[in-house]
């Protein structure tokens, strides 16, 4: 049965450009509201914002009998960070994002997790010429060289986007993620798909779940949707019901058995209320998704028989008699 994890920082004050969204919450808090909403058992927790107090976040998780999808290391939020983190050239910056991923991951260990997640946001560029781009990817790479050896017990996974905050990001799509782990050859490094990073990059998120598998590298699960033209982290299956079905579909197949965690910005609505329609969405999908025969889909795909085989995704999705 599915796992459904939510992201803490969505429980409380929200922010974009020009607004400010629902309620200020602390992290005891956002856990009890977590606890709460009918489908969830599991939240994705930020390093180092939400363990400012360990022992009392750890007592409340034990209470309420919630996972730990996560831990989310932040290596962009820190005002040092702005110009860059892992690719920085100023040593003392580096070593501070470093150090970062090295206590998240220390924190994940001790609330028996076993894995990370960092999307560096602020490593990238803006304009031509400001990027020393070999450089760059020589910092990233050794970063998480650094970080993954470690603690070889603990995943980490890294989470591309194409940009934000940076106009161009270092780590910017899938591609660019299987070669630095290639790369790199540990095998504690995973990739976080985030559906709406995969469908923002051009990418069908199937696919890039297959690959994934193709080169022997982990996935973990970020569901959230978009209008391909921005990562606006809406409820997934909002918008792209049928790449959403083939992804979840994809991750059956694989025999992907983590958690699946909601990335979504619920401004303009009540939180419980957009994650509780969330997990019942995805529910009724995972439902579909596992009456897709293999054999079936192979059968029409080997006839080139296109129209039988979306008339049965449209039949077996209640669509078509």
């Amino acid at each position: 049965m599915a796992k459904y994890a939510i992201i803490t920082s969505f429980l409380g004050e929200l922010r974009d450009r020009f607004c400010l969204y629902n309620t200020p919450r602390s992290i005891a808090e956002k856990l009890e509201t977590a606890a709460g909403i009918p489908g969830i058992t599991g939240v994705e927790m930020i390093y180092p914002y939400d363990f400012q107090d360990f022992d009392p976040v750890a007592s409340a998780l034990r209470r309420l009998n919630l996972g730990v999808a996560a831990v989310n290391i932040n290596v962009k939020g820190e005002r040092e960070f702005i110009a860059g983190s892992l690719t920085s050239s100023d040593p003392d910056i580096r070593a501070k994002a470093v150090r970062f991923l090295h206590e998240g991951m220390d924190a994940a260990a001790a609330l028996g997790c076993d894995k990370v997640t960092v999307c560096p946001l602020s490593d990238g560029y803006d304009y031509a010429f400001q990027a020393d781009y070999a450089g760059d990817w020589r910092r990233l790479r050794d970063a998480f060289g650094e970080a993954a050896a470690r603690r070889p017990e603990i995943m980490l996974c890294l989470e591309y986007k194409p940009n934000e905050t940076r106009v161009r990001s270092t780590l910017s799509d899938a591609h660019a993620t299987i070669l630095l782990i290639r790369e790199l050859g540990s095998p504690n490094l995973g990739i976080t798909v985030d559906l709406g990073h995969a469908l923002y990059a051009g990418e069908t998120p199937a696919r890039t779940l297959s690959m994934l598998t193709h080169y022997g590298i982990r996935p973990y699960i970020h569901l959230n949707d978009n209008y391909r033209n921005w990562d606006w982290d809406l409820m997934p299956g909002s918008v792209n019901i049928w790449d959403t079905l083939e992804f979840l579909w994809t991750a059956n197949a694989i025999g992907y058995d983590d958690w699946f965690t909601f990335d979504v910005f619920p401004s303009r609505m009540d939180p419980a209320a957009c994650f509780a329609v969330s997990a019942k969405m995805l529910t009724a999908l995972q439902g579909i998704a596992h009456t897709l025969d293999p054999a079936e889909l192979n059968e029409y795909r080997s006839r080139g028989d296109t129209p039988g085989l979306i008339g049965y995704v449209w039949r077996r999705a209640g669509l078509l008699s």
